[in-house]
């Protein structure tokens, strides 16, 4: 089924015949616990990289508030297994998203609708949803196994219910004719910015499927934050230590840590709202109580976690604000380390949304009317895939990438004028 035929045929069509291909796997020599365990052969339907139509007329739907009654019982059919060492293909993970949401096992309202991607919050749910129903909680669903038979048991009715509903006002009964106008992806804060919206840990893919780490070179202190108090030497080399033994840490990713970690001030707590590097008490609880930290005490405050403790952090905050492209391994799909580490430091300062807001609007001045900057139900969209791939071509062309950066800079000054020599800073008009 090609592209065309996913936007525009029923979606229970959609969800039965996309063309997914058998996946081979093989043993890790290593005996990996989880994803990582398997070498994965490449294969674009299963890749969580790559953008899966068939997951975004799902999500169009579920933001129509049509899911249930346009998948039907096509979203009870799964191909491989969905749980830490399935196969997790995304329309499989989206349809098991969509039946725990309406089981109730799981909030989808948080992601803005399924999301392809599996993660620990969805292996919780699925284990919650088994003991809830007595079943042996291996927090996976295959096909045709208890797990799906009693998912099918809770929500077909529902499905039932939300077609009578349709169908009873009177709504056309062609489900193409639903969804044939189906927008392009809109593909769906946690540490800094101020009035971020609640949301649970993200979707965040294998990271075995996304480009090889590469080498991550000495990066020194930003010129302008040279003689800021928690950037000493030793505190930034130990930074720089502890953030290169992330795994399968992209050198990319390593600049955007570093640059934010300067940014926030090093090693040193906000004394206006306790935030230490960047991390505030109120961000930091919410994220422990979602289960996207993990390890650490809610009602820690940030000055008390270890500096090991804020790197990891950090990897996880992006994980979240970059869920809709694949988390922070995304990093590894852009080779332009400056200009990520300009909207890595957007993303963190002024949160999920609010970060995604302003790089929209400073691509909407280059090109205007690129992106869209509200979703379907008038929501604020995040840093997704269409973002992405429009902020690529941005910065593809020498010209438009320092003209992308100075309109970036210069929207985040409006917002904070008191920031000034921060947001100036990435503009990157000279080595710093």
């Amino acid at each position: 089924m090609n592209r065309s035929e996913i936007l525009t045929r029923p979606l229970p069509d959609v969800l039965l015949e996309a063309d997914h291909d058998d996946l081979e796997f093989e043993p890790d020599a290593r005996g990996r616990k989880h994803l990582d365990r398997w070498v994965r052969k490449r294969n674009p339907a299963f890749d969580p990289t790559f953008e899966d139509p068939a997951v975004d007329r799902m999500r169009e739907a579920w933001m129509r508030g049509a899911l249930l009654d346009e998948g039907a019982d096509a979203l009870f059919e799964i191909r491989a297994g969905v749980g830490d060492v399935e196969a997790n293909g995304r329309v499989d993970v989206a349809k098991i998203e969509t039946l725990l949401e309406s089981s109730g096992a799981f909030d989808l309202n948080f992601l803005d609708g399924p999301t392809g991607f599996f993660a620990a919050d969805k292996g919780d749910a699925i284990r919650a949803f088994q003991r809830a129903n007595g079943i042996s909680e291996d927090g996976t669903v295959r096909p045709r196994d208890a797990t799906m038979r009693a998912l099918k048991a809770a929500v077909q009715p529902k499905i039932r219910q939300a077609i009578a509903a349709r169908e009873s006002a009177n709504t056309p009964g062609d489900k193409s004719a639903l969804i044939a106008q189906a927008a392009p992806k809109q593909s769906p804060q946690p540490v800094h910015g101020a009035g971020q919206s609640q949301q649970p840990p993200p979707s965040v893919p294998n990271r075995t499927t996304n480009a090889p780490p590469s080498p991550t070179p000495i990066i020194p202190v930003p010129a302008y934050r040279k003689q800021a108090r928690g950037l000493e030497m030793a505190k930034w080399n130990a930074w720089s230590q502890l953030i290169g033994r992330l795994p399968s840490l992209h050198s990319t990713e390593k600049r955007a840590y570093m640059e934010v970690f300067a940014a926030e001030g090093g090693d040193s707590v906000n004394p206006e709202n306790g935030a230490m590097s960047g991390i505030k008490n109120d961000t930091l609880d919410e994220l422990i109580q979602k289960q996207f930290v993990k390890g650490i005490k809610r009602g820690t405050k940030a000055k008390d976690l270890s500096l090991n403790e804020r790197a990891r952090i950090y990897r996880e905050y992006f994980d979240f604000a970059m869920n809709e492209v694949g988390g922070s391994s995304a990093f590894g799909r852009i080779d332009d380390v400056e200009a990520a580490s300009a909207v890595a430091d957007t993303l963190f300062r002024n949160g999920r949304t609010g970060g995604g807001q302003m790089v929209r609007e400073a691509i909407n001045k280059l090109a205007p009317e690129t992106l869209a900057m509200h979703g379907a139900t008038g929501k604020e969209l995040p840093f997704n895939e269409t973002a992405l791939a429009a902020f690529q071509k941005v910065i593809a062309d020498p010209t438009t990438r320092q003209s992308f950066l100075h309109a970036l800079a210069d929207i985040r000054i409006k917002d904070s004028p008191g920031e000034a020599p921060r947001f100036n800073h990435f503009r990157f008009q000279k080595s710093s």
